[in-house]
């Protein structure tokens, strides 16, 4: 588990990012806890799902939308339903990546329209 999720340097950069891109980012390190988890390395995975917790949780100590924090609590649960191996959601990694990576198209899009 990266200590770098723990520093307030990278704290204060997380909070400068948009939601989507937050989002984004955590769907990222969601595609790589399901790759290791295709492949049986269940550590990896563990680790790449502790490193999406962080992420959540500083999405959560950021925002302020009521209805984000609901929904990021719940991707929250999901992830450490996962982690505890209780899939009392019934949610696999996979649809948790198809549920972010729409949000790191959206950053990247306006990225790049600002950019130009």
């Amino acid at each position: 588990m990266p200590n770098a999720y723990k520093t307030e340097r990278f704290a204060r950069r997380w909070k400068s990012f948009s939601f989507m891109e937050q989002v984004g980012h955590i769907g990222i390190e969601v595609a790589r806890a399901r790759h290791w988890d295709e492949r049986n390395r269940v550590h990896y995975r563990d680790s790449s799902l502790e490193c999406v917790l962080q992420l959540v949780d500083l999405t959560l100590r950021f925002e302020s939308k009521p209805g984000r924090l609901y929904e990021m609590g719940i991707f929250r649960n999901v992830i450490q339903d996962i982690l505890d191996g209780t899939r009392q959601y019934g949610c696999s990694l996979e649809s948790l990546e198809r549920f972010c990576m729409p949000f790191a198209i959206i950053a990247r899009t306006r990225e790049t329209a600002e950019a130009a």
